[in-house]
């Protein structure tokens, strides 16, 4: 289950009526620069030495900046190693889907997947993103 922020400062919410499919998705609208994550986080079981497919659905109005929001995937344990970044698409763009595959390291058993900025660059416009989902390869 997605942990959701209560943080004031993330610019997202669920919403309703606005899905790629089911009843809601998280919507973010960008208006000022944000580094970190937005509010949205998930706790993934893992297994060492595995090869997984991370998808996603996102829907953008007039969103820019120097870097897009991505989805992080990293390890739970130390050293944190980064697993995957997905990042959505620029632009306007009707329901698109983000795929990425990646495969996990001798250690891997539980993942922290975040949805987040990676760099202080001042992202504008909207997004909606819905139907995420890893799955073994």
């Amino acid at each position: 289950d997605w942990r959701i922020s209560g943080d004031k400062e993330a610019p997202g919410s669920l919403v309703e009526g606005e899905s790629h499919s089911g009843a809601r998705s998280a919507k973010f609208w960008f208006e000022r620069e944000i580094v970190g994550e937005l509010g949205l986080r998930q706790y993934i079981s893992l297994r060492p030495n595995s090869t997984y497919v991370f998808q996603a659905y996102a829907r953008t109005e007039n969103l820019r900046g120097a870097s897009m929001p991505a989805f992080v995937l990293v390890d739970a344990y130390p050293p944190h190693t980064i697993y995957m970044v997905a990042p959505v698409p620029a632009g306007t763009r009707d329901w698109t889907l983000v795929e990425k595959e990646f495969r996990t390291g001798p250690q891997a058993l539980l993942g922290i997947l975040t949805f987040r900025t990676v760099d202080a660059h001042m992202v504008l416009g909207t997004l909606w993103i819905d139907d995420v989902s890893i799955l073994p390869r």
